[in-house]
């Protein structure tokens, strides 16, 4: 996989920790590219965990919100990564031959808005150009810090890339959801689109603090499998307790019974 990749103008190196120690796998990096498809303006990294072969089968698709909150996280996708243990939990917990895709957020969501959640084509080309190097696989997609807005909109301004996943993670990314009046209305009516398109797609919400987000979503949004999570973990925590165990339900093989509905609160 490091070849493909490799091939595809990424440049690969060992992962390693924010102290310099290796913990397997392999990172990724492509700088900031601009195609006749989609525009990239900050660079983004693929983790490969040691266990994954020739074959992708799962695609993870991590989207950081806002990072200022959680203080210096550094200038490169690695250095988010290791701030939210990004990586070693994919190397611990996630399913056999995965992969995890790291656009590097620009400090604030204003970067992925620019990127994909404008206008109808960069999201999906996006997404298409991760398979021609990878392969196709069953996707995920997980979100941090307020980074549902950015989720909800790219995928209604790109409605055939919803029947692709197979769950989503806000982690305590849905609390812009509470305000009514925002940047792109109500963000609802947007989720509610992606329940309608794709049925099967679970939901895992994490809440933090007095925002209702979270319960909007499981209560109005129409998702046929939800699990709600309200938690006092702290918000910039939030991904080091919550990703790595969401690694283990995401993306559950065809034969897998899913379960109707869970809320969780």
């Amino acid at each position: 996989m490091a070849d493909a990749l490799t091939q595809a103008g990424f440049t690969c190196l060992a992962a390693t920790d924010s102290f310099g120690a290796p913990f397997g796998g392999t990172i990724c990096t492509h700088e900031a590219m601009s195609t006749s498809a989609f525009t990239l303006h900050k660079a983004v990294a693929v983790y490969v965990p040691s266990a994954t072969s020739g074959v992708v089968r799962h695609i993870v698709l991590y989207l950081q919100g806002f990072r200022g909150v959680c203080g210096d996280t550094g200038t490169t996708p690695a250095d988010v990564m290791n701030v939210f243990d990004l990586a070693q939990q994919m190397q611990a917990d996630s399913l056999p031959d995965s992969v995890l895709v790291f656009p590097m957020s620009g400090g604030h969501d204003t970067t992925y808005y620019h990127d994909f959640a404008t206008t109808t084509g960069p999201f999906a080309e996006f997404m298409n150009w991760i398979e021609t190097i990878v392969g196709r696989g069953r996707w995920s997609l997980a979100g941090h810090s307020g980074a549902g807005d950015v989720i909800a909109k790219s995928l209604n301004l790109n409605p055939s890339t919803i029947t692709k996943f197979d769950a989503i993670e806000l982690l305590d990314a849905a609390y812009r959801i509470h305000h009514v009046a925002s940047r792109f209305g109500s963000k609802l009516a947007l989720w509610q689109t992606i329940a309608e398109r794709n049925p099967s797609l679970t939901l895992t919400c994490i809440g933090n603090g007095t925002y209702s987000g979270c319960q909007i979503l499981a209560e109005q949004a129409g998702f046929t499998t939800v699990v709600v999570t309200e938690t006092q973990v702290i918000h910039c925590e939030i991904p080091n307790t919550y990703f790595g165990p969401w690694l283990h339900r995401a993306g559950p093989t065809a034969d897998e019974p899913r379960i109707s509905r869970t809320a969780r609160y």
